[in-house]
């Protein structure tokens, strides 16, 4: 199965990341004659010493598909991808080291949170993130434009049961922390070093019970003013920096 992706950071990382899994890139003609973008022009050249086809079109010559993404940011620019590989905990931990920072996501439907915190995640040094199978957004066009095509940085695990992943992690020597706003204490006072395992919940529904249960902790992001919540990709922003900042 492939997928339609869009924009030139994110085209440009698959190209970079995985050339061979590149299908197709479409490019829309500029409205104006010399007036193509050089960014643009790159893609071709680089598509083009790896035989990747490359198709410049009108908009009216453009399929269905991608007329209704047409709406996007698209930057004039497609690419029909292989989606990333997708793995699981067990495979994780065979490349795992001392002082491994993985991500566990509970929750998270929204496909630009997903795309915002792994681009996050992907600057700050995040080895993986793992998702479950239900309750999650999925790697969308979307999801691949919002992260500027940071998800091809980072290694993504999908598993069906959250909490035996955690009981895979705790047996390999990872400490497990929950962050919500009903923890006991503020995430400055987590030792957030060695092998850990961050998990944040959904805005609406947060970390499930079960899985709170066992983490190691749970702690908050503490706050001053008369709003009590943050957007679940801020939360997993500040969450990963106080990690970097303490691993200093």
């Amino acid at each position: 199965m492939s997928l339609w992706i869009y924009g030139i950071n994110p085209v440009n990382a698959v190209l970079k990341k995985r050339p061979n899994d590149v299908k197709e890139i479409v490019v829309i003609k500029a409205l104006e004659e010399n007036k193509e973008n050089e960014r643009l022009l790159a893609i071709v050249e680089k598509a083009k010493k790896h035989n990747v086809r490359v198709k410049v079109q009108g908009f009216g010559e453009l399929n269905a598909e991608l007329k209704e993404k047409a709406n996007a940011v698209h930057q004039r620019v497609f690419a029909l991808v292989v989606p990333p590989k997708m793995y699981d905990v067990k495979e994780l931990l065979q490349e795992e080291k001392k002082d491994s920072f993985f991500l566990m996501l509970d929750g998270i439907t929204d496909v630009h949170n997903i795309g915002a915190i792994t681009r996050t995640a992907a600057a700050m040094g995040v080895d993986a993130i793992i998702l479950p199978k239900d309750r999650t957004a999925t790697i969308t066009a979307d999801v691949y434009k919002t992260s500027a095509g940071a998800i091809e940085s980072l290694k993504i695990a999908s598993e069906v049961n959250l909490v035996r992943s955690v009981e895979q992690l705790k047996e390999a020597g990872f400490w497990i922390y929950g962050f919500e706003e009903d923890g006991k204490q503020e995430i400055y006072k987590a030792d957030l070093k060695g092998k850990i395992c961050c998990v944040v919940g959904g805005e609406d529904s947060g970390i499930r019970r079960l899985l709170k249960e066992n983490c190691d902790g749970v702690f908050k992001i503490p706050m001053k003013g008369e709003v009590q919540s943050l957007n679940a990709s801020v939360s997993a922003g500040i969450v990963i920096y106080e990690v970097q900042r303490q691993r200093a």
